[in-house]
């Protein structure tokens, strides 16, 4: 896991950020959370925003991301958004979003992504955006992110998980399966399931499960555990390297066609 979330909100001109107004969207969105304007953290002269119990740091970078950093989650993005490689190609700078301090349990890593995920979505509110790359794994487009930030805050199901982790259903022959994105910093492993002739909705459902489970809990999955929600469909998880993507750790699964 990653001690801290890193959000690159890639724009096409030059940027000069507006505190005031970023805290103000921030305030009007999210009711309830500590959002506050802090003095800048120690070692750093970058500007902080208190959101959610976390010291969020922005730092404006007047160079693009080098393309080596945000070409392949462009490409994993062109499934859902099929501009994606043109849009992230042209940026001109970015602004990293990202915690002061590590996170050091679940609860922390998830405040931390919540917190990071909502200063964002207000950066991009004031400033016109191209594009975020969360953690150098997945990238969305710039209204994708802005809309579903506004539900940062929220339990499940409501939670917007796939801003932090992409599923990508695949075929393999007979096999059915899906691959997650993003998932890594948070549990250590990404998921990748499988099944002959399995359902390709059912899945991404239990992928998805599966995803706010670590979410919440971390890397509690233990070689040879099971997951679900009773014995009937409970799946047994391997810890294991992918066989789709070279060195990829994952928890493994094959369900049966019928789960």
């Amino acid at each position: 896991m990653t001690d801290r979330h890193l959000a690159f909100a890639l724009f096409e001109r030059p940027v000069v950020l507006d505190l005031a107004a970023i805290v103000d969207v921030l305030r009007k969105r999210h009711p309830g959370i500590e959002i506050d304007l802090p003095e800048a953290a120690p070692g750093t002269e970058a500007p902080v925003i208190r959101c959610g119990g976390m010291n969020v740091l922005l730092m404006v970078m007047p160079m693009p991301v080098p393309r080596e950093s945000w070409e392949l989650p462009g490409r994993r993005a062109v499934a859902t958004w099929p501009a994606a490689i043109e849009v992230l190609g042209r940026h001109a700078c970015h602004v990293v979003v990202t915690t002061v301090g590590q996170a050091e349990t679940p609860a922390q890593q998830l405040q931390a992504a919540r917190a990071v995920t909502a200063v964002t979505g207000g950066l991009i509110a004031t400033i016109p955006a191209a594009a975020v790359l969360w953690d150098g794994l997945v990238a969305h487009s710039a209204d994708r992110w802005e809309q579903l930030s506004r539900e940062t805050f929220a339990g499940y199901p409501r939670i917007p998980f796939p801003l932090w982790v992409s599923i990508h259903p695949f075929r393999d022959g007979p096999i059915i399966g899906a691959i997650t994105f993003g998932l890594t910093p948070f549990g250590g492993r990404e998921i990748e399931f499988e099944g002959k002739g399995a359902d390709t909705n059912a899945i991404v459902t239990k992928v998805a499960g599966l995803i706010v489970y670590v979410l919440e809990h971390g890397a509690v999955l233990r070689d040879g555990d099971t997951f679900g929600a009773g014995e009937s469909d409970r799946i047994r998880i391997h810890h294991v390297v992918s066989r789709r993507v070279q060195g990829l750790p994952v928890l493994q699964a094959t369900i049966p066609a019928a789960a």
